[in-house]
């Protein structure tokens, strides 16, 4: 507080000193003391430069407010492009979930052949392996471009679909992909196809959670977004 008020008197002091510092000089060296200038003169000076004084500061103290604005809003600006391009990788990985795996209906055996079965298990593995990791390198990229203090929102459910993709479901690849191999070349018995699509029933529900976890990220990053948004 001190400070403030010294440095207030110092800035009036400048203000109406210099002028008459500078009257003062004028008339000691010109040798008449006071005459340098007649009231009519003063006047307009005087009028003219504390004119200058009031204008100046609000002049700049409206564009450093403009400035401070336009800055704001361009930061802003640039979260919401992160969070666009988390939100658009998380569309298209959970759209590739959603198109190739979790639309089977395995429940009708009758329309189940080994082909199928055998594009299904291709698309999981792509998914957990491919997909998955292009997903998590793009979001990735996009939150170490945040502020220190934003990059954490997603953590735990990128967790946790991690969790859901890599530790289940790839476990469960494995005896996948012999028991496909093994009933290729015994023949496509109803019964063992029967065996390999409750198989893999186990299987899509785990990316039906996946596929949740992903609607969670997606209406966290929405929530984010929202906070810079002017409407």
């Amino acid at each position: 507080m001190k400070n403030k008020c010294t440095i207030g008197l110092l800035f009036l002091f400048l203000i109406v000193g210099i002028p008459l510092i500078i009257d003062l000089l004028l008339n000691v060296f010109s040798g008449a003391i006071f005459n340098s200038a007649d009231n009519s003169d003063w006047l307009g000076f005087w009028g003219g430069y504390l004119g200058s004084v009031i204008v100046m500061p609000l002049t700049l103290y409206i564009a450093y407010l403009e400035f401070k604005n336009e800055l704001t809003n361009r930061q802003e600006q640039w979260k919401i492009d992160r969070y666009d391009a988390i939100n658009e990788a998380t569309v298209n990985f959970e759209l590739f979930i959603q198109g190739n795996i979790v639309r089977y209906d395995l429940t009708d055996l009758k329309y189940i052949n080994i082909d199928r079965l055998d594009y299904l298990k291709r698309m999981i593995q792509r998914a957990v392996e491919g997909e998955y990791f292009e997903y998590i390198k793009a979001i990735n990229l996009q939150l170490s471009k945040l502020p220190k203090n934003e990059r954490k929102f997603l953590a735990v459910n990128i967790e946790k679909l991690q969790y859901i993709l890599e530790v289940d479901t790839v476990y469960q690849l494995v005896p996948l992909r012999e028991k496909i191999k093994k009933i290729r070349n015994d023949g496509e018995t109803k019964e063992k196809i029967k065996k390999l699509t409750n198989d893999f029933k186990d299987i899509i529900e785990i990316i039906r959670k996946a596929s949740k976890e992903l609607d969670k990220i997606e209406n966290l990053t929405d929530e984010k977004r929202s906070i810079y948004l002017k409407e």
